[in-house]
């Protein structure tokens, strides 16, 4: 029978790995648009998040899920074997690549996620990531179908860093949700904000005649403040789900920017997401560790006025134990000198 433990991690695994699948999908189908690259990569954020959460062998499971998953995917979508065979251990490494970063060199193995963390996630791992990323599959491309070295590098440098960079963070944030007792609510709260932030993102993203962006940040920063860290992460995630799909045909504000091609509008929406992960995580961030620092004094303040209660105690029974030892000494003398 399976322990509470494994039961966890066994979701995780189905989790992340179904939503790396789906974002496959999407990008393959959707984000192509006549183009051998996809503009819209975020599946590896998934992957790389993956790989720090779950221990072995649960990684190594999903690692396995991931590259079979991409392969059949790209095949479904027409790709030829040898593009399949290129391009899924490319992005593999990459999300290796970032994984042994972020763990090494950005403490993301710690409790809680604070600022400082995550502003490591991206400057220690994620773009280093990106950019190694970038140059692997460049080579591979120029040297398998002779593309160009400059183009590919930067290709996969924007589709791969911003996928990361909007996706990683809010999976780290969004499955420490027990670890963020202060913003715990009622299931109909939840719901609700959620469901709000869903309606109001479908709005704006369904039309294409007003540059709208801005109405979303009140409601994430709203989410922020009540939900914490991983309601933040996971507001982002609604808005990236609704959003980029609703981008990739053909809707939403970033129409509105004639200069830009189809990748060109695909990669603003995306870092539009970025942007709102990024808004709710520092507010939430920056919340939850006032709160902390808040429960930390009243909790201090507490064991300050026990000890003392504690102290006045003690100096209390010391002395009454002092009158009566005193009172006692006397007696004994005046039986004493009685006795005499």
């Amino acid at each position: 029978m399976l322990t509470a433990k494994a039961a966890r991690y066994g979701y995780q695994t189905v989790g992340l790995w179904l939503a790396f699948a789906g974002s496959v999908a999407l990008s393959v189908l959707l984000s192509r648009h006549g183009s051998a690259a996809a503009a819209l990569w975020t599946a590896n954020g998934f992957l790389a998040g993956a790989l720090i959460i779950l221990p072995k062998p649960w990684n190594y499971w999903v690692l396995g899920l991931c590259a079979v998953s991409q392969i059949g995917i790209s095949l479904l979508a027409g790709d030829p074997l040898i593009r399949s065979l290129c391009n899924t251990p490319v992005n593999l490494i990459q999300c290796v690549l970032a994984a042994v970063l972020a763990l090494r060199f950005c403490g993301v193995g710690a409790r809680r996620l604070g600022l400082t963390r995550l502003a490591r996630l991206f400057v220690f791992s994620i773009i280093p990531a990106a950019v190694a990323g970038g140059f692997l599959a460049a080579v591979v491309k120029m040297l398998v179908f002779q593309a160009n070295f400059l183009e590919t590098w930067r290709d996969w440098l924007i589709s791969g860093g911003l996928g990361l960079a909007v996706v990683l963070p809010g999976v780290l944030l969004a499955t420490r949700f027990a670890q963020y007792r202060d913003f715990r609510r009622s299931w109909t709260e939840v719901i609700s904000l959620f469901a709000g932030l869903a309606v109001l993102t479908f709005a704006v993203f369904m039309q294409s005649e007003l540059p709208t962006f801005f109405v979303v940040f009140p409601a994430v920063t709203l989410i922020a403040f009540r939900l914490g860290p991983p309601g933040a992460a996971v507001a982002g995630f609604v808005v990236g789900v609704i959003a980029l799909p609703l981008t990739l045909l053909g809707h939403g504000p970033a129409m509105l920017a004639d200069h830009l091609d189809f990748a060109g509008r695909v990669r603003l929406t995306q870092g539009f997401v970025g942007a709102v992960l990024f808004t709710g995580g520092a507010t939430a961030g920056a919340l939850a560790d006032q709160t902390r620092l808040r429960r930390m004094l009243v909790w201090r303040d507490q064991s300050a006025r026990n000890s003392r209660l504690r102290a006045q105690e003690a100096e209390r029974m010391a002395g009454l134990f002092g009158a009566t030892a005193g009172e006692s000494d006397t007696r004994s003398k005046t039986r004493a000198a009685d006795l005499a």
